[in-house]
């Protein structure tokens, strides 16, 4: 009997492991059948706008029929991530979050004549009925931690998270969900924690403009230099953009605000600015001539913009940077 007892509770320590959604690519094949989880929103019927809209395109976790939003989900133990310098958010599928996480609860008012929100597999503690509340585990940056990535080398390039983050092999990608136009009710819940800067961190990673969500979305890249994946290919459209794919990023968006963009740089050089708004549009562009590492400061003056989600890219010695800014 002792020796059964310690393999009891091991069992049970495993059972009790935290669950998390992360994003899968194709037909996620590195998923269990029985983790699998898509979730459908039937979303704006008219004039949708939902879809792609900024960074790698590649919509990895995320498919866009006729009218619809589908998010492609593969639930795995916490345990598997790894710590990373930067914020980033998964799906919840347990009753809390991992340690030192947050829950947060994204209500999506869809379309409300003949909805079609449903779900395949099990999307609890989300609930998919004729609107739809979405739960979300927001993992807070771990200072100091080295990892570029937050998901495992085995299975780095088929999965994705929702993040702001972009260097290295790291890309961003935004999708534009176009919830209902008329009577939007749209919210978040922070469980407790609105009065915190969460909700300020959360908007990093899931902005609102005019009630429509735009969810960032990090994924890992193989380097161009190995001949594998359909991603290697897809890279191709944008070799002008990522041109040193394999090279760390040299700098770092910091902010916007209607009159200034900040960046950082970590060596010397020139820095390159664009600014586009949502549609990928660019609205300005700016140069800097030589200067030294550090962070600096540009000006610029939105004018007549409106208020809305506006994306800033600096190049920079060869590297892109790139992050999103809601004006208000």
């Amino acid at each position: 009997m002792k020796k059964i007892i310690p393999l009891i509770l091991l069992a049970a320590s495993l059972c009790l492991a935290v669950k998390v959604g992360i994003l899968g690519d194709g037909y996620m094949s590195a998923c269990p059948n029985s983790n699998k989880i898509y979730i459908l929103l039937d979303v704006e019927d008219d004039n949708n706008q939902s879809g792609w809209f900024w960074g790698y395109p590649h919509a990895l976790g995320v498919l866009f029929p006729s009218g619809h939003v589908m998010f492609k989900i593969c639930k795995v133990d916490a345990e598997i991530l790894k710590k990373v310098p930067y914020d980033y958010m998964v799906f919840r599928l347990d009753s809390t979050c991992p340690s030192k996480a947050y829950r947060v609860r994204r209500h999506h008012d869809t379309e409300d004549d003949d909805n079609d929100n449903h779900a395949l597999g099990n999307p609890w503690p989300s609930v998919i009925s004729e609107d739809a509340n979405l739960e979300f585990c927001f993992i807070p940056a771990t200072s100091g931690a080295t990892n570029d990535f937050p998901i495992p080398s085995a299975i780095e390039n088929d999965y994705a998270v929702f993040g702001n983050f972009t260097a290295g092999y790291i890309r961003t990608t935004s999708w534009w969900i176009d919830d209902e136009n008329h009577n939007n009710e749209n919210s978040f819940y922070y469980y407790g924690e609105e009065n915190t800067v969460l909700p300020e961190r959360v908007a990093q990673i899931m902005p609102e403009i005019n009630h429509d969500t735009f969810y960032n979305v990090i994924r890992k890249l193989a380097p161009l230099n190995r001949k594998t994946s359909v991603a290697e290919a897809d890279i191709s459209i944008v070799a002008d953009d990522y041109a040193a794919v394999n090279k760390s990023a040299t700098t770092e968006v910091r902010g916007l605000n209607h009159t200034t963009v900040s960046f950082e740089l970590k060596s010397a050089g020139v820095a390159d600015i664009t600014i586009a708004n949502a549609k990928g549009a660019v609205v300005s562009r700016i140069s800097k001539e030589y200067l030294n590492p550090g962070v600096h400061s540009a000006e610029w003056h939105s004018g007549v913009l409106p208020n809305g989600l506006y994306i800033v890219t600096v190049k920079h010695n060869g590297t892109v940077s790139s992050k999103t800014f809601a004006l208000k």
